[in-house]
């Protein structure tokens, strides 16, 4: 970050955060209390437009329409279960890219590891703090946009290149092996 971009940036709830574009939150989720202090608390925050689901479904068909920039997923739903949701979500070329937090009461180690498996980017168990939520937000949404446009990137380090479609080494005396593309 830039002292600019530092200096643009305020401190709220403890974390810095940085001023820049409105973030879409589809906030997936049928317990009302738990959704409302949610939206409440990244409302607070300015930076985030929230969308709140309370069928996984209807949630699946909004996401289809026009991707969030970031989903919220309980994993207790009435209509369809989170995980099955989460697999669809991370299947589809449209969504794949888009970070999953999933917010559960399931606290057993095996859950957390499926819901990784799956495809969950962050997984945090019930209750849980705010900020501890707000803190984790920030951080898949800074990694995503860190990784936004490195997709077409080559690496290159003397005898390797390393790229999405092929990995390429320089062998012995300039022979190439190539693997992919």
């Amino acid at each position: 970050m830039t002292r600019k971009e530092f200096s643009n940036s305020h401190r709220k709830n403890g974390l810095a955060v940085q001023s820049g574009p409105v973030k879409r939150i589809a906030l997936i989720e049928d317990d009302a209390d738990i959704a409302y202090t949610i939206r409440l608390n990244l409302r607070k925050e300015k930076r985030y437009q929230v969308e709140h689901y309370v069928s996984g479904l209807a949630a699946l068909d909004a996401l289809h329409e026009k991707p969030f920039d970031l989903v919220l997923l309980d994993l207790n739903l009435p209509d369809i279960d989170g995980l099955a949701l989460c697999r669809e979500l991370k299947r589809d070329d449209e969504t794949r890219k888009v970070p999953i937090i999933m917010l559960t009461a399931r606290v057993e180690e095996r859950d957390k590891l499926i819901g990784f498996e799956i495809g969950a980017d962050d997984y945090i168990t019930k209750p849980f703090s705010m900020r501890e939520l707000l803190a984790r937000v920030h951080a898949q949404l800074r990694r995503a946009a860190a990784l936004e446009g490195t997709e077409d990137e080559t690496f290159e380090d003397g005898e390797l290149k390393l790229g999405d479609e092929r990995i390429e080494t320089v062998v012995g005396l300039g022979y190439r092996y190539r693997d992919g593309g």
